[in-house]
């Protein structure tokens, strides 16, 4: 009898945990670009993933089973389970000490189903084996007219930390390592594809599809290589020449949510519009170094599939050669490369919207009528 009673007391506990469990809050979430962020402490809780901080909280390191991403607040760079890097479609960012991540590119790095709710919703499911999570996620609110509020709010831009970037290094230290590893990789192969392109045995070879192809290819893979290396070498150098009206844009706006008043705002609107140029030049540049990045990334996959065919028909070739590690290091660059353009397009529609809130109504004499008072 009192065996009955225990398996009941069991049976009704059991019941109990899995009640509370399908009634869990779900973490706080919002919107942002188009993006749903979560608080990462309890999603991952959900998730049954591992969160492990770096010190001073500089990058977290998300981990279920074999899987993992690692994520620094700001950046749209992350790390996979392999340590290379990946391409958020946001940045992480704090509100209300918490760090907020992206949702889908956390729960596809760690293997869990993402999907949204419903057709024309912004609510997302998640499901992990046998269970499922649902995300609300508010509608974005429409920034308010008023500028006295307006303005502030810009200002405070979750994406971008004012106060760091105000005394920014520039984010050309990003992409530095993964262009020097681009470099390291490519020179030795440079030879190597000038050899196959100059071969007079293989040119006498050159109407046999196989080789052909290879030699046509490799001629076309030498100046894109070095192309791809001139503009993204121009890419970090440019990051430098344009640092300072960035930072002091920053700076400016960090003035005006201290001091908000018509004077400074007046004071700023130059710092913003030299700030706004210097990202404009930057992202321009950006968008032909990613073209060069995509081009050279087609082309060496090109080859690689050529140089299959062609060490299955010559084995023994001294012109066989494996792209493997600079395929990889090419697609490393394209990341950060991709990362830059999210950051320069973020500050110019920055830069672009405090221009924009505080542009003076009729003349300069009008400017406070349209400012913080």
């Amino acid at each position: 009898m009192f065996r009955y009673h225990g398996l009941l007391l069991v049976a009704l506990l059991l019941l109990f945990t899995l009640s509370c469990r399908a009634q869990e809050e779900p973490p706080a979430s919002f919107s942002i670009s188009g993006e749903c962020l979560s608080a990462l402490k309890p999603l991952a809780a959900w998730m049954g993933a591992t969160v492990t901080w770096a010190a001073k909280k500089t990058s977290v390191k998300v981990a279920l089973g074999t899987r993992a991403l690692t994520l620094e607040p700001y950046s749209v760079v992350a790390k996979n389970a392999q340590s290379r890097p990946c391409l958020l479609p946001v940045s992480p960012v704090w509100r209300d000490g918490q760090l907020f991540v992206p949702v889908h590119a956390v729960a596809d790095a760690l293997g869990v189903t993402c999907t949204p709710l419903e057709e024309g919703r912004g609510d997302l499911r998640l499901m992990l084996r046998d269970r499922n999570l649902t995300l609300p996620i508010p509608p974005v609110a429409e920034l308010p007219l008023d500028p006295a509020i307006r303005l502030p709010l810009l200002i405070a831009d979750l994406r971008l930390p004012v106060d760091r970037l105000a005394t920014s290094k520039g984010i050309s230290s990003q992409i530095r390592p993964y262009l020097e590893g681009f470099v390291r990789v490519a020179k030795p192969v440079q030879p190597a594809l000038t050899g196959i392109a100059n071969s007079k045995a293989l040119r006498l070879l050159s109407h046999v599809p196989v080789v052909g192809g290879l030699v046509s290819v490799c001629q076309d893979a030498i100046g894109t290589i070095a192309g791809t290396i001139g503009v993204a070498r121009r890419l970090v150098e440019m990051d430098a020449e344009y640092l300072a009206p960035i930072r002091d844009g920053f700076a400016a706006a960090r003035d005006v949510a201290t001091t908000p008043d018509a004077a400074m705002v007046a004071a700023a609107r130059p710092k913003w519009t030299a700030a706004l140029a210097a990202a404009e030049k930057q992202r321009a540049l950006n968008e032909t170094a990613g073209a060069h990045v995509h081009g050279l990334l087609s082309t060496l996959n090109i080859i690689e599939a050529k140089m299959a065919e062609f060490r299955k028909a010559y084995p023994q070739s001294e012109h066989v050669l494996s792209l493997g590690p600079l395929l990889r290091a090419t697609q490393d660059l394209q990341v950060t490369v991709g990362a830059h353009h999210w950051q320069m397009t973020t500050m110019q529609g920055y830069f672009l919207a405090l221009l924009d809130a505080t542009a003076p109504v009729e003349g300069p004499e009008a400017l406070t009528e349209n400012v913080v008072k």
